[in-house]
């Protein structure tokens, strides 16, 4: 066993708390100088570790797998500046040893020459409070980032997004986009999107919605666009950009799966397309899923296929939490003769909880009981 090996060996049996005296024989024997080694070892990391406990409330699980991972501190100055600095910037003991545990560095980073200018690149944004410390202690890596790379990127977000409170949210959802290349990836995406007609507003829903659109190949993401350029959506409707998010999470085979299995159950590749425009979220909705709300609408409530075909978002509610609840209570209020008129079921689950209990049960006041048992299924 060479040096560095028994050295390793040597540090996992500290870190363990197993018996060390024959590992310790062991490196005597190898080595005139193993003896003041091993010292100099032994001193990394239990003594920061000791320091971190004593001084900041850490507890022994969190703080010895961070200080065995960090190697050479140089002082416990340097680690006490930054522990003390996150505290004084409003991070809770909770998300200081999660920032630590996901990012063991940090606690050797210089509170001027790093903390201080990374904070405040996101201060400046607006970010204070829970919304700082939150944005932080999850993704700590924003550490390490390039300073002037950052900045960039969140000016470009700030272009596109328009206010503050969106571009955290998106960073805060989607902390890569902080991590792309500006020059390479969002720039020549965004300047081709325009080039085709696509507003920045629109460009700004799909990095809410579809963040990921913006970091793919660009040769894909220009054939997806011609592609939903084909099948007739309009460039100014709300649904286009859903339309490109949809399809571009999707792999040519993927897409190829969802229309046979609409197929199985008789559409055509047009139907898939024409639903498809409707609702474009429903290619991604499960197979399994699918399978079981068409069985549902086909055989038990007898829907015919065009009908489905015209009201595809009946496949992308919750079955159990929605659509099966509300025809229940629906279908007891036909029985009672209490409906003026008989909704369909695609308009009865496009309403909200709120209004469709406002408008199904509360609108009965001598039923509303026996209404929310049959609701609630108890």
């Amino acid at each position: 066993m060479n040096l560095h090996k028994k050295l390793a060996l040597f540090h996992f049996l500290k870190l363990s708390n197993i018996h060390i005296s024959t590992c310790i024989v062991t490196l005597n024997s190898f080595a005139p100088f193993s003896s003041n080694l091993t010292k100099r070892e032994t001193a990394l990391p239990f003594p920061l570790a000791d320091y971190l406990i004593k001084k900041h409330g850490f507890s022994k699980d969190s703080i010895l797998p961070v200080c065995a991972q960090l190697g050479h501190v140089r002082s416990h100055k340097e680690a006490d500046a930054t522990v003390s600095y996150f505290k004084e910037c409003g991070f809770s003991q909770t998300q200081i040893e999660e920032m630590l545990k996901r990012s063991p560095r940090v606690l050797r980073a210089s509170v001027d020459k790093t903390l201080k200018r990374k904070l405040k690149i996101f201060q400046d944004l607006g970010l204070s409070g829970a919304r700082l410390t939150n944005l932080i202690s999850n993704d700590p890596g924003i550490l390490w980032r390039g300073e002037e790379r950052l900045c960039h990127l969140i000016e470009f977000l700030k272009l596109v997004l328009e206010t503050d409170d969106n571009v955290y949210r998106a960073i805060k959802h989607s902390g890569w986009l902080l991590k792309t290349d500006l020059k390479k990836t969002l720039l020549p995406l965004t300047n081709y999107m325009q080039s085709c007609g696509i507003s920045l507003s629109q460009i700004a829903k799909l990095i809410m919605k579809f963040p990921r659109v913006l970091v793919l190949n660009p040769d894909l993401v220009k054939s997806v666009i011609q592609r939903v350029d084909e099948y007739g959506f309009s460039r100014d409707a709300s649904l286009y950009v859903h339309a490109i998010g949809v399809m571009s999470s999707l792999t040519k085979e993927k897409w190829e799966e969802k229309i046979k299995l609409f197929q199985s159950f008789g559409w055509t590749e047009k139907d898939v397309i024409t639903a498809f425009k409707k609702a474009p979220h429903v290619l991604l909705v499960s197979e399994e899923k699918i399978r079981c709300a068409m069985e549902f609408y086909l055989n038990t409530l007898k829907f015919d296929g065009p009908y489905m075909i015209l009201h595809p978002k009946l496949l992308m509610f919750s079955f159990e939490g929605r659509v099966v609840p509300r025809h229940r209570v629906v279908e007891h209020l036909k029985s009672k003769r209490l409906l003026r008129k008989s909704p369909s079921l695609s308009t009865v689950c496009n309403l909200t909880e709120k209004s469709f209990l406002s408008k199904f049960v509360y609108e009965y006041p001598d039923d509303v009981e026996e209404l929310l048992i049959i609701y609630r299924g108890f």
